[in-house]
């Protein structure tokens, strides 16, 4: 490449309000990715202690468990 060649390339260039658009939508899309993702992870702790609370009703007693359950 020549400083004649570098010099002919067209970078295009956003506007500030298009911009501005563009982040504001990012913005959203992040929020709303990081409010399901807490959804998510909050759903993950109540199922491991549903799952420990299972555990220990089985072990002490106060659920049976029989083979066809398994």
């Amino acid at each position: 490449l020549s400083m004649e060649d570098l010099g002919n390339i067209v970078i295009p260039i956003v506007g500030e309000e298009e911009q501005n658009q563009i982040d504001k939508l990012l913005r959203s899309k992040i929020q709303l990715f990081e409010e399901k993702l807490e959804k998510e992870t909050k759903k993950k702790h109540l199922l491991l202690e549903y799952r420990q609370s299972l555990i220990s009703s089985a072990v002490t007693g106060k659920v049976r468990v029989t083979e066809d359950m398994i």
